[in-house]
């Protein structure tokens, strides 16, 4: 890679990560925000590389498109209504249209259950919480997970961890992103002072660590097997260097919704009427 595009990668890269961290450090607006952004893009590039995104499938395209952005803002109570209304309007419209019932619906569910519900529950973790740097921190992990990866991998990789799926990805990749998952973790639990809305325990916070690490693996496989499957490289290319935001979100789209469980459990422990509280003063 010649300097020129070292150079637009690590500035595109910046950027990235900068909307992120400037969004989960202003609040569940801001993420809600995000959230919707990822999901319209997201939606777009799997439409476009499915080879869906044309006039002809203009109109069902624009009811995957707005039922996202409302599923992202499920955790407020009238969006969840409108993109139930959506849904009913989805399938009638196939009464109507015609075409392919099950490849239609089910595509149009793929991107509502794959890219729109994770994204959600982000929305949703970040309302869990005091703050919504919650949110920062498991982006944290996904970033510091695949940097460990590729250089460990980039190093020592020898063993194939899914070869079918990703060729490049190795168990030595793979345990060097554990290792830096958890010496991050350690750090975090001692020197962020509450920033990111967890205790001081070590063990909550090594278990979120693996749990990002293991998930987030799985995503992105996940998201190789599907570009596979459609012989194609990237998604898109709005990040330049990167590919597209579905390339960059893959592991986030599976990682939230067990981070969820995950921190559902630890906020159940703590105090078992959260779930009710939760619900009255964040959804109702």
């Amino acid at each position: 890679m010649n300097i020129k595009k070292l150079l637009i990668r690590a500035l595109s890269g910046l950027v990235y990560v900068g909307i992120i961290v400037l969004c989960t450090l202003s609040g569940p607006v801001p993420v809600a925000c995000l959230a919707c952004l990822f999901a319209l893009f997201a939606c777009l590039e799997l439409q476009n590389i499915t080879y869906r995104l044309s006039i002809d499938e203009a109109f069902y395209d624009g009811l995957d498109l707005a039922g996202c952005v409302l599923l992202c803002l499920a955790s407020w109570f009238y969006p969840i209504i409108f993109w139930l209304l959506i849904w009913f309007f989805r399938i009638v419209v196939q009464l109507y249209f015609g075409g392919k019932p099950i490849r239609d619906v089910s595509f149009s569910m793929m991107t509502q259950m794959y890219i729109a519900l994770p994204l959600s529950i982000m929305v949703i973790i970040g309302r869990m919480f005091p703050q919504t740097t919650i949110v920062l921190a498991i982006f944290c992990f996904i970033w510091i997970n695949d940097t460990g990866a590729f250089l460990t991998g980039s190093l020592f990789g020898r063993h194939k961890l899914f070869r079918s799926v990703s060729p490049k990805k190795t168990w030595e990749g793979f345990i060097g992103g554990v290792v830096f998952n958890l010496v991050a973790a350690t750090l975090f639990c001692y020197f962020s002072n509450g920033f990111f809305c967890l205790p001081a325990n070590i063990g909550i916070w090594l278990g979120l660590a693996c749990l990002v690490t293991i998930v987030g693996t799985f995503g992105d496989l996940f998201e190789s097997l599907i570009k596979r499957s459609l012989d194609i490289k990237d998604s898109g290319n709005i990040i330049p260097g990167h590919g597209g935001i579905l390339d960059r979100i893959d592991s986030t789209l599976l990682v939230m919704p067990m981070a969820f469980i995950y921190l559902l459990f630890y906020r159940l422990m703590e105090q078992p009427d959260f779930l009710y509280r939760l619900v009255l003063t964040k959804v109702l």
